[in-house]
């Protein structure tokens, strides 16, 4: 029983309860491999606290990473990673921010209508704490990509704005 203990905790293997308890079901054992990346016999999801943040998968980046690794680690295209945050080709993720594995959507979860620019902040930096696009935000808030709205600004996550 210790041996077992052991092995468990050394592989976090707990961590398989929280995807059986989740909403997310599975059509069987090899579609829990695929999703969970057990097959490849390495589970980038053990190490990293893999979240759903407005429907995308996304996680908060440690000093050292890149995208290019993270891409990867997660078996995904390297232009994909950078599309799917909004970056240039050949940047990399500060630490403590985050990093999407999966396209963003077009607009914030319901209940987050508005954001006010507090001073430090980015469009960007807004678009991916509530998992927006770009392209999206800058839509909706009439803004040309490149522009940057000023400190104490309210940038509208769901609706486009009048002129």
């Amino acid at each position: 029983p210790e041996r077992l203990l052991k092995i468990i905790e050394e592989f976090q293997l707990y961590r398989l309860d929280d995807y059986y308890n989740s909403q997310l079901r599975y059509g069987g054992p090899e579609s829990l491999a695929r999703d969970m990346k057990i097959s490849s016999g390495y589970n980038p999801f053990v190490a990293r606290q893999v979240e759903k943040r407005n429907g995308s998968r996304a996680f908060f980046a440690k000093k050292g990473d890149s995208y290019e690794q993270i891409a990867t680690e997660f078996s995904l295209r390297k232009g994909a990673i950078y599309r799917y945050n909004d970056v240039a080709k050949g940047d990399s993720p500060e630490p403590g921010e985050i990093v999407y594995l999966q396209r963003k959507r077009g607009s914030a979860p319901r209940g987050n209508n508005f954001h006010t620019l507090r001073k430090g902040e980015s469009l960007w930096s807004v678009a991916q704490w509530y998992g927006v696009r770009m392209s999206a935000l800058c839509r909706k808030n009439r803004i040309h990509p490149g522009e940057e709205p000023e400190t104490g600004q309210q940038i509208s996550l769901r609706k486009k704005v009048r002129r």
